[in-house]
This record gives structure tokens, sequence and C-alpha cells, in this order.
């Protein structure tokens, strides 16, 4: 069972019908990984502008619409890198030299050494911007990313791998129903171990869905079939004479086609009788299989009128009877004092947990 607070708003007398939108991110096949020499320092491998690691933030629509980002902003473990809001090409922070970002597209470039002697735990990137889809279609977007970072001694290792995408499905308008790991790194104090064994589980103790050479490993597709909304993959090392992992590191993949949405619509429609009646219901939909799915929980209603922002009506109700029974909107809710027709929104919260 796994909980959910979803949201959708329906203007009264149309039916609308939400979207959900999930940012995800592409790298130029560099692992976000750096090991360090605990003793000195030294950090393995070393990044410049020449090296480094680029990271594109995207966005994709469950409902398949497409959407551009804009408005870009990184922040380096929570420190805003101060970015230009406008410009074009890359830019490098005046905050932290070590990133430069490119504006025509809100990618990130680690241009300097991360690992350090005083630096040897993971760093964060949380990338944040504006999805548009018209002019007055926005929604404000968020995500972070981690930079592992491990100490390496004689007889420790650390590892990274690059993700082709972290999201799948209906992208864009374009049905993407796989992704593959591009690239994998393992270290030790000498440097770069050549040959090595990569195993993948999905989930913390799933059973093994690929053991390959760590130049074989991009052959291996996470498909659509692997993934139910959000699937956590974990990828171990092994080196020859080990029956244990040396290292073990994992990432996510979405997929945007999965995602759960609230549906809600009108069952009649309020008229100058204002009497009579016209209920507004709701329905949790799977929007990859396009089918309605069982939820339990409770739904908070509100219909605000448009002009004011006042609220009409008031109700939190169980998700079932919103689904079976609605809410009733009556002529005369949408009309007031001065006998004008009001317009209305109603905005429904379902807190529900989904079998």
């Amino acid at each position: 069972m796994t909980e959910y607070s979803l949201y959708t708003s329906l203007p009264v007398r149309k039916i609308v019908k939400g979207d959900t939108l999930s940012v995800y991110f592409t790298t130029n096949g560099v692992a976000l990984f750096q090991g360090v020499n605990p003793d000195t320092g030294v950090p393995t491998p070393s990044w410049n502008a020449g090296s480094g690691p680029v990271i594109t933030p995207h966005v994709g629509s469950a409902r398949g619409a497409s959407y551009s980002l804009e408005a870009h902003r990184w922040k380096y473990n929570g420190n805003d890198l101060n970015f230009s809001t406008s410009g074009s090409g890359w830019e490098t922070s005046t905050v932290d030299n070590r990133f430069r970002m490119n504006h025509t597209d809100g990618s990130i470039q680690i241009i300097g050494d991360l690992a350090s002697k005083n630096n040897q735990d993971a760093d964060t990137l949380e990338y944040s911007g504006v999805a548009r889809q018209s002019e007055k279609v926005t929604f404000d977007v968020q995500k972070t990313v981690d930079i592992f970072i491990s100490p390496l001694g004689s007889s420790s290792f650390g590892g990274g791998v690059s993700v082709e995408s972290t999201a799948i499905g209906t992208i864009n308008g374009v049905l993407v129903n796989s992704t593959r790991i591009s690239n994998t790194v393992l270290f030790n104090a000498n440097g770069a171990v050549a040959s090595y064994t990569v195993k993948v589980r999905k989930g913390l103790n799933g059973t093994v869905i690929a053991s390959l050479p760590n130049g074989k490993i991009s052959t291996f597709e996470i498909t659509r079939d692997m993934v139910d909304g959000q699937e956590l993959f974990i990828v171990e090392f092994y080196i020859e004479g080990n029956t244990e992992a040396v290292y073990r590191t994992g990432f996510t993949v979405i997929d945007i086609d999965d995602l759960y949405q609230a549906q809600a619509d009108m069952d009649g429609e309020p008229s100058d009788n204002l009497d009579e009646v016209a209920y507004i219901k709701g329905k949790i939909i799977n929007v990859r299989t396009h089918t309605e799915v069982g939820a339990s929980g409770n739904v908070v209603f509100k219909l605000v009128n448009n002009s004011d922002n006042s609220v009409l009506i008031s109700k939190t109700v169980p998700y079932q009877e919103f689904h079976d029974t609605g809410i009733p909107v009556t002529g005369a809710n949408l009309t007031d004092a001065h006998d004008n027709t009001i317009s209305a929104s109603a905005n429904m919260q379902f807190n529900v947990t989904i079998a």
C-alpha cells in the first residue's frame, strides 16, 4: 500500500484533467563520483572543463504535453551558485568557480574537483526552474542530484555509475521504452580499476537482473516492465577473487506514464433553476494503463469564487463517498446576492492510499 497526496482543479461547467510533471537528468557519460586519498587529499578522477560531468535537466509530462524549462537555478550543498537569470552560452559561477551553467538548456558542468582532504562525503546539487507549456501555463519544478565522494585506501574502493536517462515513458510526445547504464567507474588508492564485474539489482535486496563485465554493462537495458512508477536499482562492483561486492551505489528511474493522477468531472450542470443539483465526483487514474485504481482516504474539497477567491463550499469527505456520490453544487451556490452568476472553480486535494 502506498500513500499519495494528489491535487486537481475543476472549473465548474468544464471538465479538466490534471497533469503530472517530472524533472529528470541526463549526463555526458561521466559518472558522478570522485574518490579521494584521505591522507593527501588528491581526488580521482580529477575534473576540469574538458573532463568534468555535465548534468542536463529535462521535464516530462504524464499527459505527453510538451514543456520547456527556463529560469534555471542551481544550488551546491544548499548554497545558491547565483547564475544570471538570462544570457547565452556558458557562465562560470562567481560564488564557486568549480561550476558553470549553460544558459541554452540549463545544464551544469563541474569544472573543478569537489573531493578533497576536507570533503570526503557526498555532495548535492539542486536544480530549480520553471516549466512552461504556454504563455499562461507554467509550473515551478525542482529536483536534486547527488555527487558521490568516497575516501580511497589501499584496500578500499569507490565507484560511480552514469545513466543514459533517469526517466522513461512518454517524453515530449515521444515514447521512450528503456534506458541504460552508459558508464561505470571503479577506483582504489592506486587509481582506476581496469577489470571488474557489475551486477544490477532491482531494489535494495532484490534479485540480480544483470551481471556483466564493466565494458559490457551498457548493453543491458532497463525497460518499462522493470519500473513501476519509480524504481531503485542497486549497482554492485566485484573484482576477481572476491565473492562480496567491493562497492555499491544506486540510482532511481521513473516511468512518467506510470504516475497516478487525480481526475474530476461533473455529473449534471447547475442552471438558473436554483434547486437543480449537479455532483462533482473524482477518481484516481493510472495514466500509463489509463485505468482507474482503488484507493482509500479522504478528499478536501473547496468551491472557490474566481473573482474574489472567497470559498463557496468547503468540505472534507471520505474518498469513496466523493467517488460514488460526489459533492452537490446547485444553481444557488453559483448565484450572488445580486442574482449574478458566479464563475467558480472546484479545488480538490486527494489524500489517499493506493493499493
